[in-house]
């Protein structure tokens, strides 16, 4: 997924409608100071485990079907060090799992070349899932760090009211962010005909901060087909620290004639601050 709260923006604090010029960025990134930024705290870094119930259950399954053939196959995994570390300057690193699935003997096989081919689409299809989980942390994140100057071009910042508007380009694609109160609505497109839009809910704490709750994302795209997902966040407090624990993701998908739906689930546990 190309954007989940992928920069979490703006407007309240401007007091006369604004036209972008090249003293906008100090504008922008004042106006970005309302938000909880992690780069923003005191740590270093934050080291967590990755959970996802999904993918155990996943390999759990997959253990069950194969404990019949132990004499023929061997399966190896080693999702306990499933892990990241996200450091002050924004970077994040991710320690991803492997699976190993190999055939120790083709005794009794009535296909050995089959059975193969289904050990090979077993490999790639866990190490595309855990990919996709790594995108949507890396989203996740990034709508949590403050951006550097020169990642976006803004066109115009304007003022409503007590509507907020911000127009920008960001890596070819356009996008157009309203602020109301403690909404903010997104739309995106992309050169190719992607159009992604969201609406991001969040909450006031302390000093006045607005922290993410929970985000409904619709996309629509000949790349990814249609997505509709609704995305839940919970925190922990490690220190002074307010940190993600726990990502629930709900979506709906349809890719040509296929149709898709399910929760995925990302917990992050045993996080240490440093």
């Amino acid at each position: 997924m190309k954007y989940l709260g992928r920069t979490l923006l703006f407007l309240i604090c401007l007091v006369v409608p604004i036209h972008a010029n090249a003293d906008d960025w100090d504008k922008y990134i004042q106006i970005m100071d309302r938000f909880y930024n992690l780069d923003k705290q005191e740590f270093k870094t934050i080291s967590c485990n990755i959970e996802v119930p999904l993918t155990i259950n996943q390999v759990k399954q997959m253990k069950t079907q194969f404990e019949p053939m132990k004499d023929n196959i061997e399966l190896k995994e080693n999702l306990k060090d499933f892990s990241l570390t996200y450091s002050k300057n924004g970077e994040l690193n991710i320690n991803y799992p492997s699976i190993d699935i190999k055939t120790i003997s083709e005794k009794g096989m009535a296909d050995p070349a089959k059975v193969k081919e289904g050990i090979e689409i077993t490999k790639t299809g866990f190490k595309m899932q855990m990919e996709g989980v790594g995108r949507q942390l890396q989203s996740f994140f990034e709508a949590f760090t403050t951006p550097k100057k020169g990642t976006l071009k803004i066109k115009k910042i304007k003022e409503d009211k007590t509507t907020y508007t911000l127009e920008y380009e960001k890596e070819n694609d356009t996008f157009t962010e309203t602020y109301f109160k403690n909404q903010l609505k997104v739309k995106q497109k992309s050169k190719n005909g992607d159009e992604i839009s969201s609406v991001e809910n969040y909450k006031n704490i302390a000093n006045n901060k607005l922290l993410l709750t929970d985000a409904q994302v619709v996309m629509k795209g000949a790349s990814s087909g249609n997505m509709e997902m609704n995305v839940t966040i919970s925190y922990e407090k490690i220190k002074d620290v307010i940190f993600p624990s726990h990502i629930e993701s709900q979506f709906k998908q349809n890719i040509q004639t296929i149709k898709q739906e399910g929760q995925i689930d990302i917990y992050l546990k045993n996080c240490i601050l440093r």
